[in-house]
């Protein structure tokens, strides 16, 4: 959805206005659609491609910029959140398996 714009950083009012709809109603159209805010939808996108990541040689902290995250920390609060887990220890749990 947001790589509607053509770079990976893109607002969603500028997604909406791609659409021909004000923010309020494309986020309000979005999540209808969806089920998820546009936030939380990119979110769990970020997320998804960490998990991707987690299963490669990098870093946490040099995923965690891959991703579109501050920093490590800032991974590492928005993955457990979302998976009950740290990044390091789904890592250690994807590589036991």
């Amino acid at each position: 959805m947001f790589e509607l714009c053509g770079q990976a950083h893109c607002t969603v009012a500028a997604v909406a206005r791609q659409c021909g709809l004000s923010r309020g109603h494309f986020s309000m159209a979005f999540k209808a659609w969806t089920g998820y805010s546009p936030a939380q939808w990119r979110l769990a996108r970020k997320i998804d491609m960490a998990k991707l990541l987690l299963k490669g040689p990098l870093s946490i902290a040099d995923i965690a910029i891959e991703c579109g995250f501050a920093d490590q920390a800032h991974l590492t609060r928005s993955f457990r959140a979302a998976e009950g887990l740290s990044p390091g220890q789904w890592r250690s749990q994807f590589r036991a398996h």
